[in-house]
C-alpha cells in the first residue's frame, strides 16, 4: 500500500495504474476474479478541428471540459448521446477518474457486491467460501459458476480492502472510457479467464478479484495504444510504460509468495485486453466523421450476411 501511496505521490495523474501496485502485496489464495455502448459503430460528428482542440483538452488534462464535451447524433431513426474524446481519457494519464460516484454505477455495483459477499462470509462463518471458491475438483464435476463466483469472494479483510483499493482506482477510469455495458463485460471477462487460468495450471483452491482488476489494467493499455493517434504518442507511451512496470513489480512479488495466484492474474490480464480489442472502443476516421469500430461489429455484421444469404 505503500508502495502504491508513493506511486500517486510522484504520478498523481497516472492513478488507475499505481493502484495495481497494490495488488500483490497482501493476497491469500488470490486467483482473479471482470463496457459502452454496444451495438453498431457510434458516430460522433466531430471535425477535425474539433478533434485536435478534444486532444488539446485531454493533453492538459482538463476533466470539467472532458466531462462538459457530449454530442448527440442522430443514427437512423435514433437518437444516440455519446461521450467525445477527452471523456475517454478519464484515468488514463489525461485527468483524473471522475470524482462522482454516480458516474461510474457500475464500479459502484462491483465494489457494493463484493463487500456483500464478504458479509456473508462471515455471516456464514466460511461456509459460503466453500460452495464459491475455484476447486479444482468441483469445477471439474460441473461446477462451472465457480469460475465467476470466485472473483467475488476474498480470503480476508485486508485481501478484500487492498482489491476493493485497486478497483476502485483503476475501474472508474476504464468505465468512462469503455462504457457501462464494455466495462461490466470487460470485468466479467477477466474474472473468468484468471480463473480459467488458475484451473489449468494451478491445483490450489483460489478467490479474489485481483483476475478482474489485472483485466481492467489490460483494458487501460490496449484502449490507449489502438488509439494514441488521437491521445498522442509521446503520453501514450509514457502510461503505458508505467503500467507495464507495475505489472512487472506485481509479478516479481507473486514469484516470492507461493501464495499468490500468478496464473489468475496473468489470465485475468489476458482475458481483459482480448475483451477490450474485440469490444472496443476503436476510434478512427471515416469521411471526417470519429466512428467507433471494433473488431466485434466485423463479426456481426459478416453473420447478418450470412443469415441474410442463407
Amino acid at each position: 500500500c505503500a508502495l502504491s501511496l508513493c506511486w500517486r505521490l510522484n504520478e498523481q495523474h497516472q492513478s488507475s495504474s499505481a493502484a495495481v501496485a497494490t495488488m500483490a502485496s497482501s493476497h491469500a489464495l488470490v486467483a482473479g476474479g471482470g463496457a459502452g455502448d454496444g451495438g453498431g459503430p457510434l458516430r460522433l460528428s466531430i471535425a477535425r478541428r474539433a478533434a485536435r482542440a478534444a486532444r488539446r483538452v485531454v493533453a492538459a488534462g482538463s476533466c470539467a471540459g472532458a466531462g462538459a464535451a457530449v454530442a448527440s447524433v442522430q443514427l437512423g431513426a435514433k437518437q444516440s448521446t455519446t461521450a467525445a474524446l477527452p471523456e475517454l481519457a478519464y484515468g488514463y494519464g489525461y485527468g483524473h477518474a471522475p470524482r462522482r460516484r454516480e458516474k461510474t454505477p457500475v464500479t459502484n455495483a462491483l465494489l457494493g457486491a463484493n463487500f456483500t459477499v464478504f458479509a456473508a462470509q462471515l455471516a456464514t462463518k466460511g461456509a459460503l467460501v466453500d460452495k464459491l471458491a475455484k476447486v479444482n475438483s468441483a469445477v471439474a464435476a460441473g461446477q462451472w459458476y465457480r469460475l465467476l463466483t470466485a472473483g467475488f469472494c476474498h480470503a480476508g479483510l485486508l485481501h478484500l480492502l487492498v482489491n476493493m483499493y485497486s478497483l476502485d482506482s483503476v475501474g472508474r477510469g476504464v468505465e468512462a472510457a469503455l462504457g457501462k455495458e464494455r466495462y461490466l463485460q470487460v470485468y466479467v471477462s477477466g474474472a473468468v479467464a484468471g480463473n480459467v487460468a488458475s484451473y489449468f495450471c494451478s491445483a490450489a483452491p483460489a478467490v479474489g478479484a485481483s483476475g478482474a482488476i489485472f483485466g481492467l489494467v489490460g483494458a487501460q493499455m490496449v484502449f490507449l495504444k489502438r488509439n494514441e493517434k488521437f491521445l498522442g504518442r509521446r503520453r501514450v507511451e509514457h502510461a503505458i510504460r508505467s503500467m507495464t512496470g507495475m505489472i512487472v513489480l506485481n509479478a516479481i512479488i507473486g514469484l516470492t509468495n507461493p501464495r499468490i495466484d500468478n496464473w489468475g492474474h496473468a489470465g485475468g490480464f489476458a482475458g481483459g485486453s482480448f475483451a477490450t480489442w474485440l469490444l472496443g472502443p476503436k476510434f478512427e476516421y471515416h469521411r471526417r466523421v470519429m466512428v467507433d469500430n471494433p473488431p466485434i461489429n466485423v463479426v456481426q455484421d459478416a453473420w447478418q450476411r450470412a443469415i441474410g444469404t442463407g
